[in-house]
């Protein structure tokens, strides 16, 4: 054993002696907070103290963003032994409930929400899908931009001044979903990028195509922003999600109009190539977005196939509720 390696045990040594005295005395808890950004020392820090005989009144925690969890992160290194290390659990947190999330906006509130702190609630778990981060930087965000806030004229009370999607991404949503998706690469942050302009769900077929890229290479990319919490799988190859549509909007607004414009474009092509004109709400919307003088007769004749698609559905909707009315028995 070299002197540094001598002079590290000794160190790690002397840390873990610490906390076994202060747990002979009393329950002791140790938090390691952020250990995605750990550096090596911490890490093999952490690991020794959890391989070593501890006392019975010490619990060590660590909290880490598996999204910063990659093949070169020292911590990654560890993680998958610590695993073996008895005693050892592993946590996954989840999101905010419905429930949970109504609780937060009632206690920052001050009073319980109506029907229009519901409708907050709701559009809050359709951007966020829960995330803790999200749902208070959101937050934060509408309050500071007077997209929410208390009405004099009703009591008090906490409304919406305005559509609350309208008032923009806060910086700090915005820099950490785009790091976390550079994290991944300049390949993989084209494919998120391009999958934003499809939607927040899209098919690998689609994508493949409007990348000129092989099918195989787009889903071993996707499974990468899977594994980075960035996207979930929805069919086994054929179709991914984004986990939140901040995720969505944020790699969306990130490109240029022009460049949107231009992959719109693609996107409908694709569409039509792979499913013919059946799509007609998805090319509608696409090729309204593409925004070029050629591609408005196009638009125009998806919009018209779309509502006519829409009311062929509702006059068979009205028709099923008929039917089901008649011959309901009588009482």
């Amino acid at each position: 054993m070299g002197d540094s390696e001598l002079d590290r045990y000794r160190l790690f040594r002397s840390v873990a002696d610490l906390l076994m005295r202060a747990a002979d005395c009393q329950v002791t808890l140790l938090l390691m907070d952020d250990l995605h950004w750990a550096d090596s020392e911490s890490v093999q820090l952490l690991k020794y103290l959890l391989s070593a005989e501890q006392a019975q009144r010490l619990l060590v925690i660590g909290t880490f963003c598996a999204s910063g969890v990659g093949v070169d992160s020292p911590f990654g290194d560890v993680l998958a032994s610590l695993h073996r290390e008895p005693g050892v659990a592993r946590v996954d947190l989840k999101g905010l409930g419905d429930d949970e999330l109504l609780w937060l906006l009632e206690a920052l509130a001050g009073h319980e929400m109506d029907a229009d702190g519901v409708a907050l609630r709701n559009a809050l778990i359709a951007e966020t899908d829960g995330n803790p981060f999200f749902v208070r930087e959101l937050l934060r965000h509408l309050r500071d931009t007077g997209a929410i806030g208390h009405d004099d004229q009703a009591g008090g009370r906490w409304v919406a001044m305005t559509d609350v999607l309208s008032a923009g991404l806060p910086v700090s949503i915005r820099e950490v979903v785009t790091r976390r998706s550079r994290w991944l690469g300049s390949e993989a942050h084209a494919v998120l990028s391009t999958a934003a302009v499809i939607g927040r769900t899209f098919e690998v077929s689609v994508l493949s195509m409007v990348l000129s890229a092989e099918a195989s290479r787009v889903v071993e990319l996707c499974e990468q922003a899977a594994a980075a919490d960035l996207l979930h799988e929805v069919d086994v190859g054929e179709r991914f999600q984004f986990a939140h549509a901040l995720i969505e909007r944020t790699l969306y607004d990130e490109l240029s109009a022009r460049h949107r414009a231009h992959l719109h474009h693609e996107i409908a092509e694709a569409i039509e190539s792979i499913h013919g004109e059946g799509r007609v709400g998805e090319l509608a919307y696409h090729w309204a977005q593409a925004t070029r003088p050629k591609d408005t007769t196009r638009a125009v004749r998806s919009a018209r196939a779309a509502g006519d698609l829409a009311l062929q559905r509702l006059r068979t909707h009205r028709g099923a509720a008929m039917v089901q009315r008649c011959a309901r028995p009588a009482r």
